[in-house]
């Protein structure tokens, strides 16, 4: 009896699928301007305290630009300092960072001659900078300006990958603009 009921349930099923056109069904399909307008709705600083900017700086004769977001800008300033050095995190911070901005001011810093600065500098002429002197030196002005931006005293710095490379050298050259290195 059970397999009957199994049976005629199975049949009942496969023709109800068939006479909807289930075989026909495709997926949905989105376009990109819908998808972006999506992520900035999701982005959205909704607070009057709050800070969402994207800025471009001069740095040691480059340009380079920060991302600068968080709930209220008096929060302690979070520096991301990205790998790579060419791995850039700034595109894709959407996906992880939207928690940390509740205590955070946290700024994406795209390093010279990578990501947005790529395009706006010439890269002939900065192709012989990319050293990790000077990309402490670099960190040093990005800190000082955000800093003096922001009106804070001290910040935390974030290395990931290649940035934990160059910037305990950051935080050790002055240790007084920082309350920890992560």
């Amino acid at each position: 009896m059970k397999i009957l009921r199994f049976k005629l349930y199975f049949i009942f099923c496969a023709l109800t699928l068939s006479s909807i056109g289930f075989a026909q069904i495709t997926p949905m399909q989105y376009h990109r301007d819908s998808i972006a307008n999506r992520i900035k709705d999701i982005q959205a600083i909704h607070t009057p305290e709050g800070i969402n900017e994207l800025v471009e700086v001069e740095v040691n004769g480059s340009k380079q630009w920060l991302s600068v977001r968080g709930i209220n800008k008096s929060n302690p300033i979070l520096l991301v300092v990205h790998g790579g050095p060419g791995s850039p995190l700034m595109g894709m911070s959407w996906t992880y960072q939207k928690p940390w901005e509740d205590f955070f001011t946290v700024v994406n810093w795209d390093q010279r001659g990578v990501g947005k600065n790529f395009s706006v500098n010439d890269t002939s002429k900065i192709k012989s900078t990319m050293t990790e002197e000077q990309h402490i030196e670099d960190a040093l002005v990005v800190v000082q300006y955000l800093l003096k931006k922001m009106n804070h005293k001290k910040m935390f710095i974030l290395g990931y990958s290649w940035g934990t490379k160059f910037t305990p050298a950051v935080v050790n050259k002055n240790p007084d603009l920082f309350y920890a290195w992560i």
